[in-house]
């Protein structure tokens, strides 16, 4: 059985088509634009082509004119089935490359007389002086097609590098944002780890200067207290010193949930082996 594909964005028309078709025997394949028309061509190789030039994407004149120049469709007959909204339209169809042009509305009996009389050979012909004219015509449609697209496409670049601007810009202010969030982070929990490793020694300290203010004349406790301020404050500037030693990420967990600095193992020369950076 011959195959006919019909290439028409109107589905009632489709609907049509594929009953009188059918009924006579035909294998009638669809599809509703022109971009879809070139795959199933391709693919399913029909005996002969219905093409409605109105198509909302790719209109049927660039359709015909795309698959005349495939090697495998070259010879098969495309027929033009449209309304025939302009004077013209019949010879701007051959000249992109259709066989034939039936105009629209369908007429069941002479659509099927007239389907087989192309499958049989019958080919539709211009006039040199028409060809010449309509050639003339349709290459100036294509020019001003190819303009067009180029318009879009230009303004579609200059948009998608707008696009691409503006979100790394966003980017940008996202990562500067998340830098400062990680630089309060470890400001945070070096000052926890500041308080956490200086309140024990401080709180020695000021417990010592009470017990001398309280005691004051007490010689037996006095070197004794000093002595242990002394070696608080020792301990404090030995902290101080770590922190100012500090070459890596080193936390541990503190209260509440919160991870605070490491300042021992921070301020290692060499960070642990299972460190990660």
């Amino acid at each position: 059985m011959k195959k006919i594909l019909y290439i028409e964005d109107n589905a009632a028309s489709r609907m049509l088509v594929r009953r009188i078709l059918e009924a006579r025997g035909y294998i009638v394949l669809e599809a509703e634009d022109g971009l879809s028309g070139l795959r199933v061509a391709q693919t399913e190789a029909p005996d002969l082509i219905l093409m409605d030039i109105n198509l909302p994407d790719l209109d049927g004149y660039a359709v015909t004119t795309k698959l005349k120049g495939m090697v495998e469709l070259r010879n098969t007959p495309i027929i033009a089935l449209t309304a025939n909204v302009m004077e013209g339209d019949r010879e701007r169809s051959l000249v992109a490359g259709c066989d034939g042009y039936i105009p629209k509305p369908i007429e069941a009996g002479k659509l099927v007389m007239q389907v087989e009389e192309f499958l049989g050979g019958q080919r539709e012909t211009l006039m040199d002086s028409q060809e010449r004219q309509y050639l003339r015509e349709y290459k100036d449609r294509l020019v001003d097609h190819l303009e067009k697209k180029v318009r879009e496409l230009t303004a579609l670049n200059a948009e998608l590098e707008q696009r691409v601007e503006e979100r790394t810009a966003e980017l940008r202010e996202a990562q500067a944002r998340l830098i400062e969030a990680e630089k309060t982070r470890a400001v945070v929990e070096m000052a926890g780890a500041t308080a956490h490793e200086l309140n024990q020694p401080l709180t020695a300290i000021l417990g010592l200067i009470q017990l001398i203010e309280q005691n004051p004349n007490d010689e037996n406790t006095l070197q004794q207290d000093l002595k242990r301020i002394a070696d608080a404050a020792w301990e404090m500037a030995e902290i101080v010193y770590k922190i100012g030693q500090i070459t890596h990420y080193e936390t541990k967990p503190y209260v509440a949930g919160m991870q605070i600095i490491d300042i021992d193992r921070a301020a290692e020369q060499e960070p642990p082996a299972d460190h990660e950076e």
